[in-house]
C-alpha cells in the first residue's frame, strides 16, 4: 500500500574490506542493476490488460493448442485440455493461452498497460546503478515479440521494477513510488528530508484487479503451479516465472562443442506473492539466478523460499497470526 522497501537482500555478497578483489558484479544491486526475464511472472500483466480491456473474463476460454505465429510455434512444455478459462491459463501457466490472450489484447493495449505498470522505465529509487529494463519500442514489435511477451520471453525487468508490477495489483490498481529510506534527520534530530507513500498512477480500477488477484490465487493452491508457497492460515496471491538464459546457453553450447562435454542449460526461477491476498500487506519477490541443484522452475526453488519468508514476517509483523502460530509449531 506504501511503496516502502522493507528489505532488499541478495547472495552471494562480497567483503567490503577486499572490494576490489571481488567479481565486479557481486558489487552491484543486483535488484535494480541486474536485467531478468521475468518469464511467466508476466502473465498477471498480460491477463490484467485484457480484464482491465473488458477483452476477457476470468471464465471465458482461450484455445491453448500449439499457436503458430509467424514463423514459429508457441507450445506449452506441459501437458493441459486443449481449451482452459482464463483463470487456469493463470493457474497452470500456459504459454499458448497467454501469447493468444496478449494477440488479443493487441499491441496497442498491451504497450500501454505495461508501460503504466512502469516496465521499460527506472524507478529512480535513488541506489547507484539503477537501469531501465528493457522495452522495444512500440514500432519496433513485430507481431512474434507481442506473442512472446505476453508470457515473459523477450522482455527484460528488474527486480524492482517486476516487484512494484506486483504491488500495483495487490494494491488494487494503483502503482506506488517505491522508496527505501524513510527520514533523514541531522545531529540534532532535525528532519532533513523525508519520504511519504506517493501514489505515481491509477492503473486498473480496483474491482478489476480484485479479479486479477482471484486468479493468482489459484496458482498457490494444488492444482497450480506453486503449492511449495502456500502458508497455511494466510491466504497468498503470487505467480511463478522460469526463463532460459539464452546468451548463456548459446555460450555453453558453442564450449560443448569444442570439449565434447554435455552442454548445461541456465535458467532464471522467479517467485512473487503478496499476503494477505485481499488486502495485502506484504509482497515478496524472489529470484534465483542460475539454480544449480537440477531443479529450476520458480515453483520448485523460489516459492519455498517466499513460504520461508513470509512464514518468519508473519511471526515478527503479525500480519498472518495464523502463520505465526504455523512457525512456531515448526520450531523456527
Amino acid at each position: 500500500k506504501t511503496g516502502e522497501i522493507l528489505s532488499m537482500a541478495q547472495y552471494p555478497g562480497f567483503d567490503p574490506n577486499r572490494f576490489n578483489k571481488e567479481p565486479i558484479g557481486s558489487l552491484k544491486t543486483m535488484s535494480v542493476a541486474n536485467i531478468i526475464e521475468p518469464g511467466s511472472t508476466f502473465k498477471v500483466f498480460t491477463l490484467a490488460a485484457a480484464i482491465n480491456s473488458d477483452i476477457l473474463k476470468p471464465d471465458d476460454m482461450i484455445d491453448c493448442r500449439p499457436y503458430k505465429v509467424g514463423p514459429k510455434t508457441i507450445k506449452d512444455s506441459h501437458g493441459h485440455e486443449d481449451f482452459l478459462s482464463v483463470e487456469q491459463i493463470m493457474q497452470v501457466s500456459s504459454n499458448t493461452g497467454a501469447a493468444r490472450i496478449g494477440v488479443m489484447v493487441g499491441l496497442d493495449g498491451m504497450y500501454d498497460f505495461i508501460t503504466a505498470l512502469g516496465f521499460g522505465k527506472s524507478t529512480n529509487l535513488g541506489l547507484s546503478g539503477e537501469v531501465n529494463g528493457l522495452l522495444a519500442e512500440k514500432d519496433e514489435i513485430i507481431p512474434l515479440e507481442l506473442a512472446t511477451i505476453s508470457f515473459g520471453q523477450g522482455i527484460g525487468t528488474t527486480p524492482l521494477q517486476l516487484a512494484a508490477a506486483f504491488c500495483a495489483i495487490a494494491n488494487g490498481g494503483t502503482l506506488m513510488k517505491p522508496y527505501i529510506v524513510k527520514k533523514v534527520s541531522d545531529s540534532e534530530g532535525r528532519t532533513v528530508s523525508e519520504n511519504v507513500p506517493t501514489a505515481i498512477r491509477k492503473v486498473m480500477p480496483r474491482e478489476k484487479a480484485q479479479m486479477v488477484i482471484d486468479m493468482m490465487k489459484t496458482v498457490v493452491t494444488e492444482d497450480g503451479t506453486a503449492t511449495r508457497a502456500n502458508v497455511h492460515g494466510c491466504e497468498v496471491a503470487g505467480k511463478t516465472g522460469t526463463s532460459q538464459k539464452l546468451s548463456r546457453n548459446r555460450e555453453s553450447l558453442r564450449l560443448s562443442r569444442i570439449t565434447g562435454e554435455p552442454a548445461r542449460k541456465y535458467y532464471t526461477s522467479v517467485f512473487g506473492g503478496f499476503f494477505p491476498a485481499d488486502d495485502a500487506e506484504v509482497m515478496i519477490l524472489v529470484v534465483i539466478d542460475e539454480p544449480s541443484k537440477g531443479k529450476y522452475y520458480g515453483g520448485e526453488v523460489a516459492a519455498p523460499v517466499f513460504r520461508q519468508i513470509a512464514l518468519e514476517l508473519g511471526q515478527m509483523t503479525g500480519v498472518c497470526a495464523k502463520a505465526s502460530g504455523e512457525l512456531a509449531e515448526a520450531g523456527l
